[in-house]
């Protein structure tokens, strides 16, 4: 009877660390989005300058570039400098070494950050690996080496 209860506890603290990440998420992606606007304006203005006026089509891909570009650097400057990003602090989670529970190096960060990016290849389907692994882990965080975890207070 302990151990099912240790395993409805542990399904119980993996849902809810779950639903943090995703506010997280959310929270991430609403910053990154006024980041990368700046960004953007920033460099429609350079291309115009250089190139004159941009076209519609030339706008658009100019600015999922400045979204991706801001997403890359946001994600790895802050969770390598600090383990957490504006999301994850806000809800209380950081970034860590998965073997030694310290700040992950810049090598581990890079490889989570670029790793993540087959959620959007994959149109979410990685998300589903989650189960399949017996420690809850998604795919940029096995193979990168790190976790999210409940910060310390």
């Amino acid at each position: 009877m302990n151990e099912s209860m240790n395993m409805a506890s542990r399904v119980i603290d993996v849902s809810w660390l779950t639903v943090l990440r995703a506010g997280a998420w959310v929270i991430d992606n609403v910053v990154i989005l006024f980041i990368g606007i700046g960004v953007h304006v920033v460099f429609l203005y350079l291309w115009t300058v250089l190139f004159g006026l941009a076209a519609a089509s030339v706008n658009m891909l100019l600015f999922g570039v400045c979204q991706c570009i801001t997403k890359f650097f946001y994600l790895i400057l802050l969770e390598r400098k600090y383990g957490f990003t504006l999301g994850k602090r806000v809800l209380g989670l950081r970034v860590v070494d998965r073997h030694t529970g310290a700040l992950p190096s810049l090598g581990k960060v890079i490889a989570r950050t670029l790793l993540f990016g087959l959620h959007y290849v994959t149109y979410g389907v990685t998300f589903f690996f989650i189960i399949l692994n017996k420690h809850n882990l998604q795919v940029h965080e096995l193979f990168s080496g790190t976790v999210v975890e409940r910060a310390k207070e």
